[in-house]
């Protein structure tokens, strides 16, 4: 019986150490920090630009030159979600590429960040459109 009991407490114990950070973060709240603390927290994977790749852009008749400014969260998995206009010049011309650019990134944990704590952070996507 001693050998049983041993076992399931390993068990037990092998079990609880198997949770995920994942999870754990998940369950966090996300904190605001500043675009210049974003590589402290999370590293951006895809470096290349994706304005214009595939995403159904309609073109302008001039063209566009501009910025729009997102706040969004990088959840426990690196997936930017959550996306918010925060300032866009000119408005109503650029907005749709960079949710549709930013809907491509994604982020890995920096290795001051191995908990993968999810962070709030405002970003601005500078866009020329031809």
């Amino acid at each position: 019986m001693g050998w049983k009991a041993l076992w399931l407490g390993c068990a037990v114990l092998l079990l609880a150490g198997c949770s995920s950070r994942q999870e754990v973060a998940a369950n966090r709240t996300p904190i605001a920090i500043p675009l210049e603390q974003l590589s402290s927290y999370w590293i951006q994977e895809n470096r290349r630009s994706f304005f214009g790749d595939d995403e159904p852009v309609v073109v302008p008749a001039k063209p566009v030159r501009g910025y729009v400014d997102v706040r969004y969260q990088i959840d426990a998995d690196g997936n930017p979600i959550k996306p918010q206009i925060v300032a866009a010049e000119p408005p109503g011309e650029l907005e749709q590429s960079a949710l549709a650019t930013l809907s491509r990134l994604r982020y890995s944990p920096a290795d001051s960040n191995p908990d993968a704590i999810p962070v709030v952070v405002t970003n601005r996507f500078e866009i020329e459109l031809n």
